[in-house]
C-alpha cells in the first residue's frame, strides 16, 4: 500500500515538472522496500549520480542486514556511496531477533529461555522448596515472546510451625520455630529416683525426637523416664573409683577400673571374700557395693653389656632383687652400670645397661739400643711402621731376639708385648749403589775420538804410566776403516781438550785400535776383570752415542751370549758408542762393545725389522795380561790370550739370581728348525714318561711344514710326534720323544704383577742359538687377560719364546712385538712394546690329556685360578711394591689429536670433592680442542684449566673429582741436588695407543745436565724405553720419587760418517731444576679449558671400513659413515653405538667425516643435534632417527 502511495506521488511529481518543461532523460528514480520496516522515501538523482547510504530502517522484533538489488537477496549492496546508471528498487533484508526470559526468585534465577521475536513461551510451574510458600509472579506471563528481554520475578515466604512439650497431663509448653530455624532441646526435667531419658513422638515412647533440624510441622513431645541403682566400690588399695549410677538402659559391659601399682586388676566382686564375680546378667533391682581383686605382677630385670644380654631374671613386684656379679672380658675393663641396682623389683621392666672400654696395649721394640713404643686398643689391627736403618732392608719382625719365629699378629692381644726387628743388609740399595759405584769410579776413563775435528767413535783408558813429567795413556777404541789414526784426537769429556794421538796398533783379528796419548791431565783409567764372563751377570755400558753429545752416556743391560772371543749383550748401543766399555758390577771392564745390530734384513723380500739389544763386544778379559804389557814403541804385538780365568762371582743378590735362573732354564729352552732355519724358540714344560712338550707360539708355518721339522735340543736333534693348539691359534704344544733326561721348566700358577723381574729366552738371529735378554712385567694385562706385557730388548727371533721369572718358572710366550711406529711421515722405533701369552691356562690342559686331540685344536679353559705371586729376593719385592704405589698418580691425557700420559702432584680440597693439579708436557695438549684425563680406575675427568711455561716443554692441567686419588709429590729437592747417572728409574705412561695404559718401563739415568728446548742443564738422558704417547709421564727414582716427566727421545744418532735410529736415548725434565716454578703457579695465570663442540665420536668412512675389514658387514647401498669409538664424556655416549652406520645430520647427507666437522660449527654446547643412524636389532638393519644434546 505505501509503495502504491510512493509511486502517485512520483507520477504527479513527473507529471508537474513535465508541465514545467523539466528535463527527464538524465533522471533515475532510487525506491526503497523496507519489507515491512519504517519507511524510507524514494529518490530523483541525475543518471551516472551517487547514492549515499540512507540511514538503517527499523522493524519491531527484526534486525536489519543490508541492501539488496534483487528480492531474493542474491545480490547485496556492499558498499556506499553506490553510481546510479537506471531506476532501481533496493530491498531491505531482515533477520528475525532472539529474545530471553528470566525468571528469578528471591534474586537468583529460576527459570531462564530464550524464544524468538513472536514465538510461543514456555509457563514454568511455581517454585516449590520445603518450608516455604511461593508469594507469586510480578508481572503477568506473556502468550507470545515480546520484541525485548523480559525479567519476571516471585519470592518464597517462611513457613511457622511449633513443638508442643507435655511434662504432665496437667502442664504442656509450645514453642514456635519460623523455617529454617532450628529446634533446641528445652532444659531436662528432673523426677526423684528416675533419670530422664529424652523427649519422644508420642505416648508410647517408642521414637526419640531429635533436636537440631528445622520444622515442617506441628510436634507433641512425651518426656521418657527409667528407674536408677546406685553402685558403690571399695578399691582394696587401688586407686579410688567414684559411685557409679545405672540404669536397665546404660551399657553395663565396661565398669570403671582401678589401679593399683605392681598389680593386675581382675574385676569386681560382689563379696569381701572374693568369691562371687560381678555380672551385668543380673537383673537390676536395688543399690549395691561391689569389691576389687587384685594379682601382683612380675617385671623382668635385664642387664645389658655393650647392648647385649648379660643376665635376664624375672621378679614380683616389691621382690628383694639378688646381688649380681660385675662382668669382665678379656682386653676390656668395665665401666659400670649406667644406673643404681634398686633393691626391690619396681613395678616396671627394668633395662640396666654397661659397657666395656677397649684396653690399650704397648708393643715395643729396640733399634740401636732406643726404644720405639705403639700403642694399641685390644683387638685393633697391628699396623706398626717399618723401622728405617741406613744401608739395611727391613725383613719384618720376630717374636725372639734369635729371629726364628716371624711376628704375624694382626690383631692385638691383652697384653704388653716386645718384639725384634729383624734387618739385612738392603740388596736393592746395595745394588744400587754398586751401579753408581760403576758410574763415578769410570766416567773420566771414557774419551771420544774425533777425526778432523768430527766424531767418529768412543773409546777409554785402560793404563796410565808416567813420561816426561807426563802421563802416557793406553786407550783402546775399534777402527774405523781407511783412516790414519795418527790424524785422530782424543777428547775427555771432562774438561773437552783435545789430545792427539801419538802411537796406534791396529789388531786385524778383532778390528781393535790401541792408541797412546800423552797429557799433563790426569784422567781416570778402567781396570780390566781378571774373571770370567757368565750368562746372565749386569753388565754397564759407556760410550758417546752420538755427536751431538759431548759426555759418555751410562746405560744398563746383561750379557745374554757367550761366544769364544766376543759376548753379546743387551744395552741399547748407538753408532757412536762403538769403542766403548762394558762393565760388570764390580765396575772392572770386561768387554769393548764392537758392533750392534741395526735390523734384521734376512726375513726376505723387501722387510726389514729393527734390532734392539743385540750388541757385540770383544771380550777382554782374556786378553788383560797382553794389553797391560804393551809399550809405546811397541804396540804391535800380538793379542794372545791368557789361559783358563776363574769364573765370575756375583756382587748383588738380585745379580746372583738372574745368572742362577739364566743355568737353570738354559736347557729347557729349544728351537724348532726347518732346515737349518730357525722357526720358532720354544720351551719344554712337561714330561710324560719318554714324551716330552714343548709350547711356543702358534704360527702357521709349523703346521704347514710340520713333516720337515726337527726340535734341536742343545747339540741333539728330534722329529716331532704330534701337536696341539688352541682354538684361537694363539699357542702350540708340540710332542716328541726322547730317551734322555731332558730338562722341563714348570708353569707358574702365580699372578703375574707389575715389577716383576723377568729373562726372555730366544735367539739373536736365525742360526738358533741360545740368546738371553733381561726385563720386567710392564703392565699385567693387555686387551684380555690372556697376554701381559713386558718391558726389555726382545727381537724378532726371540717370539715365540719363553719368559721365565726369577722363581725359574715359565709364565710366559713371547707373542707379539711392534718394531715401529710412524707419525706425521716420522718413523721411531718402538721400544720395550711387546707382549707375552700367559700360560697359567696351559697347566690344566697338560695335565687333563684327555682335552688334546693329535693335530688338531683345543678349547682353552675360560678361567683358572691363581696364586699370589711371592717374590724371589728383596730387590724383586721392593722393585714390585715401589711400582704398585706409584700407578694411580699417573693419568693419561687425551686430546682430539691424540694422547699423552701425566702425573697427579697436587690437590686441593673442595667443598663438593677435590681439584687435582697434574704435570705433563706442553706438547701433549698443543692443538688440542679436547682435553681430558683417565684416571686408574679407568674413569674419565674433563680438564677444568690449565697453564702452560713459556720457557719450558711443560704444562700443568687441573681436573674436578668427588673420588680420592693419591697424588705424587714432586721430590723434596735437597740445594745443589743432582740426579746421578746410574740412578735406576722407573717411567709410567700410555705409549702408542690407549691400551698401553700404565705401562711401566725400567732403565738408569745416563747423563745429567742435558741441554733441552734452548735450555741449558734442563733434562736427564735415561736408557729408559719411551715411545710417542709417553711424553707427559712420570719418571720416579728407586725410592719411588717423582724427579722427572718423560719428554721426548733423540730419535737419529750420526757420527762423522753414517748416520742411524737412536735407541735407548730418552730425554726427560729434571724436576729439581724447575719445581720451585711449578710450585709458584698463580690462580691467574691458568686458562678455563672451551671444550669444542663435537658429538665424542670416532668414525671413519664406510668405503676405508670396508677397505680394512672387508665387505660382509654392511648391505649393498649404505653409504655414510660408521662409528668405532664413543666418548664417554660426550652427547653421544649412550644415545649412538659402535658399529652404527651414521649416514644424515640435522637432515643432512653425509659422506665424508669433515661434513660431520662442518654440520656442527653451527651448534653450541647444549644444542641438539638430530642424527639418522642404521643399527642392526634383532638381526636386523633398521633405521632410527636420534636426538644428541652435546656436553
Amino acid at each position: 500500500m505505501k509503495r502504491t502511495i510512493s509511486l502517485i506521488a512520483l507520477l504527479v511529481t513527473l507529471l508537474l515538472v513535465s508541465c514545467g518543461k523539466l528535463n527527464f532523460s538524465n533522471k533515475v528514480i532510487v525506491e526503497f522496500d523496507t519489507k515491512g520496516g519504517s519507511e524510507i522515501g524514494s529518490k530523483i538523482l541525475n543518471k551516472d549520480a551517487s547514492l549515499n547510504e540512507p540511514n538503517p530502517p527499523t522493524k519491531e522484533g527484526y534486525s536489519f542486514l543490508g541492501w539488496y538489488s534483487d528480492s531474493d537477496y542474491d545480490n547485496e549492496i556492499e558498499s556506499f556511496p553506490l553510481t546510479i546508471e537506471r531506476d532501481l528498487i533496493l530491498y531491505a533484508k531482515w533477520e528475525i531477533n532472539t529474545y530471553s526470559l528470566t525468571f528469578l526468585v528471591d534474586e537468583e534465577v529460576y527459570f531462564y529461555q530464550e524464544h524468538q521475536f513472536n514465538e510461543e513461551v514456555l509457563i514454568p510451574l511455581e517454585p516449590h522448596q520445603e518450608g516455604y510458600t511461593f508469594g507469586g509472579w510480578d508481572l503477568e506471563i506473556p502468550f507470545l515472546m515480546p520484541g525485548n528481554d523480559l525479567v519476571i520475578t516471585g519470592n518464597l515466604i517462611k513457613n511457622s510451625s511449633a513443638l508442643i512439650f507435655h511434662y504432665s497431663e496437667n502442664e504442656n509448653e509450645t514453642v514456635s520455630y519460623q523455617y529454617p530455624e532450628e529446634t533446641s532441646a528445652p532444659t531436662e526435667p528432673e523426677k526423684t529416683g528416675y533419670r530422664f531419658l529424652g523427649w519422644y513422638l508420642e505416648s508410647e515412647l517408642e521414637t526419640a525426637f531429635i533436636f537440631g533440624n528445622p520444622l515442617l510441622k506441628d510436634y507433641d513431645l512425651y518426656p521418657k523416664w527409667v528407674k536408677e541403682y546406685q553402685i558403690s566400690f571399695v578399691e582394696n588399695g587401688g586407686t579410688k573409683v567414684n559411685t557409679l549410677i545405672l540404669t536397665e538402659e546404660d551399657d553395663r559391659e565396661n565398669l570403671p577400673i582401678s589401679e593399683k601399682e605392681g598389680n593386675t586388676f581382675l574385676g569386681w566382686y560382689y563379696d569381701e571374700e572374693l568369691l562371687m564375680p560381678f555380672s551385668f546378667s543380673n537383673e537390676l533391682t536395688a543399690d549395691f557395693t561391689l569389691y576389687a581383686k587384685w594379682e601382683p605382677n612380675t617385671y623382668s630385670l635385664t642387664f645389658l653389656v655393650d647392648e647385649e644380654i648379660y643376665l635376664e631374671k624375672e621378679y614380683y613386684f616389691n621382690e628383694a632383687i639378688e646381688t649380681v656379679q660385675l662382668p669382665q672380658l678379656e682386653g676390656y675393663t668395665f665401666s659400670g652400670w649406667d644406673v643404681e641396682i634398686p633393691l626391690f623389683m619396681p613395678s616396671n621392666d627394668l633395662v640396666i645397661k654397661g659397657e666395656f672400654g677397649l684396653n690399650s696395649y704397648q708393643i715395643s721394640f729396640y733399634l740401636d739400643e732406643e726404644e720405639y713404643s705403639y700403642n694399641f686398643l685390644y683387638n685393633e689391627e697391628i699396623n706398626l711402621e717399618e723401622p728405617f736403618k741406613s744401608g739395611y732392608y727391613f725383613k719384618g719382625f720376630y717374636w725372639d731376639s734369635e729371629f726364628e719365629e716371624p711376628f704375624n699378629l694382626v690383631k692385638m692381644p691383652a697384653t704388653n708385648l716386645i718384639i725384634y726387628p729383624y734387618f739385612t743388609l738392603d740388596n736393592y740399595l746395595d745394588h744400587q749403589d754398586l751401579i753408581l759405584n760403576v758410574y763415578q769410579e769410570n766416567i773420566n776413563s771414557v774419551v771420544g775420538l774425533y777425526y778432523e775435528r768430527e766424531f767418529v767413535s768412543s773409546g777409554f783408558f785402560y793404563k796410565r804410566t808416567e813420561i816426561n813429567n807426563n802421563y802416557l795413556y793406553y786407550g783402546l777404541t775399534v777402527y774405523e776403516e781407511g783412516l790414519d789414526y795418527l790424524d785422530f784426537e782424543v777428547v775427555s769429556p771432562s774438561d773437552q781438550i783435545l789430545h792427539e794421538i801419538n802411537n796406534y796398533a791396529y789388531y786385524s783379528d778383532y778390528g781393535l785400535i790401541v792408541f797412546t796419548m800423552e797429557s799433563n791431565k790426569e784422567y781416570g783409567v778402567v781396570t780390566i776383570s781378571e774373571k770370567d764372563v757368565v750368562l746372565g751377570e749386569d753388565i754397564y755400558f759407556f760410550g758417546l752415542p752420538s755427536a751431538d753429545l759431548t759426555a759418555p752416556v751410562f746405560r744398563e743391560g746383561m750379557l745374554s751370549k757367550k761366544e769364544d772371543d766376543y759376548l753379546m749383550f743387551d744395552s741399547s748401543v748407538n753408532i757412536g758408542d762403538l769403542g766403548g766399555p762394558l762393565f760388570n758390577l764390580s765396575g772392572e771392564v770386561i768387554g769393548i762393545a764392537v758392533d750392534y745390530l741395526s735390523y734384521f734384513n734376512d726375513l726376505g723380500d723387501d722387510e726389514y725389522i729393527f734390532g734392539y739389544g743385540l750388541n757385540k763386544a770383544l771380550k777382554l778379559t782374556v786378553f788383560k795380561e797382553c794389553l797391560l804389557m804393551l809399550q809405546l814403541d811397541n804396540l804391535n804385538g800380538d793379542l794372545t790370550k791368557q789361559g783358563e780365568l776363574d769364573n765370575y762371582q756375583p756382587r748383588s743378590e738380585y745379580e746372583a739370581l738372574q745368572i742362577a735362573l739364566i743355568d737353570e732354564i738354559i736347557d729347557a729352552n729349544v728351537f724348532i728348525i726347518d732346515g737349518e732355519e730357525l722357526v720358532s724358540p720354544a720351551v719344554v714344560v712337561k714330561r710324560e714318561g719318554n714324551d716330552y712338550y714343548l709350547l711356543t707360539k702358534y704360527r702357521e708355518e709349523i703346521i704347514t711344514s710340520f713333516d720337515y721339522l726337527t726340535i734341536k735340543v742343545g747339540e741333539a736333534n728330534y722329529f716331532p710326534d704330534s701337536y696341539y693348539y688352541d682354538s684361537e691359534e694363539k699357542i702350540i704344544i708340540i710332542k716328541f720323544e726322547s730317551y734322555l733326561n731332558l730338562k722341563v721348566v714348570p708353569l707358574s700358577e702365580s699372578e703375574i704383577v707389575v715389577g716383576e723381574s723377568l729373562v726372555f729366552g730366544g735367539a739373536d738371529t736365525s742360526n738358533a742359538e741360545h740368546y738371553f735378554t733381561k726385563g720386567m712385567v710392564s703392565k699385567s694385562s693387555k686387551d684380555d687377560s690372556d697376554y701381559f706385557m713386558v718391558d726389555g730388548p726382545v727381537n724378532y727371533y726371540q717370539i715365540g719364546a719363553g719368559v721365565f721369572n726369577f722363581r725359574s718358572e715359565l709364565v710366559g710366550i713371547l707373542a707379539d712385538k711392534s718394531y715401529q711406529y710412524e707419525r706425521d711421515e716420522e718413523i721411531f722405533i718402538v721400544e720395550s712394546i711387546t707382549s707375552a701369552y700367559r700360560v697359567n691356562k696351559v697347566m690344566e690342559v697338560l695335565n687333563n690329556s684327555e682335552l688334546l686331540i693329535e693335530n688338531s685344536s683345543f678349547l682353552m679353559p675360560n678361567e683358572t685360578s691363581e696364586n699370589s705371586y711371592q717374590a724371589k729376593g728383596l730387590y724383586e719385592e721392593k722393585e714390585i711394591t715401589l711400582i704398585a704405589n706409584l700407578l694411580d698418580s699417573v693419568v693419561n691425557v687425551i686430546t682430539d689429536k691424540g694422547h699423552g700420559s701425566g702425573t697427579i702432584y697436587y690437590k686441593e680440597e673442595l667443598e663438593d670433592g677435590y681439584l687435582y693439579y697434574l704435570l705433563t708436557n706442553k706438547h701433549v695438549i698443543d692443538g688440542g680442542e679436547d682435553l681430558k684425563v683417565k684416571t686408574n680406575d679407568n674413569i674419565t675427568h674433563l680438564i677444568e684449566s690449565y697453564y702452560q711455561f713459556d720457557n719450558y716443554d711443560i704444562a700443568v692441567l687441573r681436573f674436578k673429582s668427588d673420588l680420592l686419588y693419591p697424588i705424587k709429590e714432586i721430590k723434596d729437592f735437597s740445594i745443589n741436588y743432582q740426579t746421578m747417572p746410574g740412578t735406576i728409574v722407573y717411567a709410567a705412561g700410555t705409549p702408542l695407543s690407549l691400551e698401553y695404559f700404565n705401562l711401566v718401563t725400567k732403565g738408569v739415568t745416563g747423563y745429567g745436565n742435558l741441554k733441552h728446548d734452548q735450555v741449558d742443564d734442563l733434562a736427564l738422558y735415561v736408557d729408559v724405553a719411551l715411545n710417542p704417547g709417553n711424553s707427559g709421564g712420570a719418571l720416579f727414582n728407586y725410592e719411588g720419587e717423582f724427579i722427572g716427566i718423560n719428554t721426548a727421545k733423540y730419535t737419529n744418532y750420526h757420527n762423522a760418517f753414517q748416520s742411524d735410529f737412536a735407541r735407548g736415548a730418552s730425554i726427560v725434565i729434571d724436576l729439581s731444576k724447575v719445581k720451585a716454578e711449578i710450585l709458584a703457579l698463580q690462580e691467574e695465570g691458568f686458562v678455563v679449558f672451551q671444550r669444542k663442540v663435537m658429538l665424542g665420536i670416532t668414525i671413519v668412512s664406510i668405503v676405508d671400513y670396508q677397505t680394512e675389514y672387508g665387505y660382509d658387514y654392511f648391505p649393498l647401498g649404505f653409504y655414510g659413515l660408521v662409528v668405532m669409538n664413543i666418548d664417554e664424556t660426550r652427547g653421544a655416549f649412550g644415545v649412538l653405538e659402535v658399529g652404527d652406520n651414521l649416514y644424515k645430520i640435522n637432515g643432512k647427507k653425509i659422506y665424508l667425516t669433515e661434513t660431520v666437522t662442518i654440520e656442527l660449527s653451527q651448534f653450541q654446547i647444549g644444542d641438539a643435534v638430530t642424527v639418522m643412524v642404521k643399527r642392526i636389532v634383532d638381526n636386523e638393519w633398521v633405521s632410527l632417527e636420534l636426538e644428541i644434546i652435546l656436553k
